[in-house]
């Protein structure tokens, strides 16, 4: 199934660009294997939480589960949401896999009856994720902020705008060039610290409720 965590979905019929962030595209999960169950606890809140195969993987080489959790919270008025996910498992890193510790935060507030607001951050830790300058095992990190902008101009067309900085100083998902001996275990020095930002901006135009027409600039 697809993972519910962070605010970008895998299909592109969910989201508001045509392109993805750098949040989506390298520091979160695509897809899970396993079970996942949910909860209403009252008319605002709803918990969920399961075992899955990890990230994007459908036969574990270590046989080890990794739990995913979360939480949803939505206000009485329906204008305010607060989503919470967690991951901790053992996954796939540069050598072999070990323990990495995921959490999403995604908050979402409509400003106006036109305008709504979406804030979110990643954060991933994994043991030995990454390498040191003399190319031995080290723990890696890496955290992303992202904020959106929606503003409907009219039944049909709406706009929107993206910023993320996402930052990888570890090199753990994201391997520029320069970075590749480190990930062979070889002598240093290699690339450290690699900031991502971007900017996009777009429309999505709606003639009829099938067709959806949306130029975006990044």
């Amino acid at each position: 199934f697809y993972t519910p965590v962070g605010y970008e979905t895998v299909t592109s019929t969910g989201n508001f660009f045509y392109s993805h962030a750098f949040t989506h595209q390298y520091f979160e999960p695509f897809t899970h294997w396993g079970a996942l169950a949910s909860t209403p606890v009252n008319s605002c809140l709803t918990v969920r939480g399961g075992l899955v195969a990890g990230w994007d993987n459908l036969d574990d080489t270590s046989d080890k589960a990794t739990f995913l959790g979360g939480m949803t919270w939505t206000s009485p008025d329906k204008n305010t949401s607060l989503n919470y996910h967690i991951t901790i498992g053992e996954e796939a890193g540069l050598l072999k896999e070990n323990s990495r510790i995921y959490q999403s935060i995604v908050y979402s507030h409509k400003l106006c009856d036109k305008l709504t607001s979406v804030t979110g951050s990643d954060l991933i830790w994994q043991n030995d994720g990454s390498f040191n300058n003399a190319g031995n095992p080290d723990d890696g990190e890496a955290y992303s902020v992202y904020q959106y902008l929606f503003y409907d101009i009219n039944k049909c067309l709406s706009a929107g705008i993206r910023s993320e900085i996402a930052r990888d100083d570890d090199n753990m998902r994201i391997v520029p060039i320069g970075a590749g001996p480190a990930a062979l275990g070889l002598p240093g020095p290699f690339i450290d610290g690699s900031i991502f930002s971007s900017l996009t901006i777009g429309l999505n135009y709606k003639p009829f409720e099938n067709v959806r027409i949306r130029p975006e600039l990044r």
